[in-house]
């Protein structure tokens, strides 16, 4: 093809690897960033990355409620990282937010996350009740067939379960 005439652009190492956050420890629990002070306004907003509320192992019902309604949400003008996947360069699609109300990105961990499920999801699924994996405690990082393991989650019977019981959270 055409492309394989051109040598691929080196990427800066700032390009290479995104900013990592620091995630929450276990004793700030109950502690809600203020929009205040020395913080940042975005480092606020990060605070509330799904990939963080995946590494604690237990949210309390405050912490559920702040997730769910404060999940941080890229600009449009966000530019995700790209990933390697043989010889094609992908990278998240923004307008997957719009058809999957439940997908959220995780800058921390540099992928995506059904942030229902990170919340609400059992330990496992299936026969023999399996641990969850991509979208629930490990990011989604490979895009090609996105779409399609996107519709798979969906049809799942643990996201089901998990938008059910978030629904009844959010009412009460």
């Amino acid at each position: 093809t055409l492309l394989d005439f051109y040598k691929p652009k080196p990427l800066d190492d700032e390009e290479r690897e995104p900013k990592r956050l620091k995630p929450l420890k276990e004793t700030e629990s109950d502690a809600i960033p203020s929009t205040s002070g020395s913080n940042s306004q975005e480092q606020d907003l990060l605070s509330y990355d799904i990939g963080l509320a995946v590494d604690k192992k237990m949210l309390n019902d405050n912490e559920r409620l702040k997730f769910l309604k404060e999940t941080w949400k890229p600009d449009r003008n966000y530019v995700f990282p790209c990933q390697q996947e043989g010889k094609q360069v992908r990278k998240f699609c923004y307008g997957w937010f719009e058809r999957f109300n439940w997908l959220s990105y995780s800058q921390y961990k540099s992928g995506a996350f059904c942030k229902m499920c990170v919340l609400f999801a059992p330990m496992g699924a299936g026969v023999g009740c399996q641990p969850l994996k991509t979208l629930v405690n490990q990011p989604l990082t490979k895009f090609k067939k996105a779409l399609d393991m996107l519709h798979h989650h969906e049809s799942s019977q643990y996201h089901k379960f998990s938008v059910q019981k978030s629904a009844g959270f959010s009412i009460v």
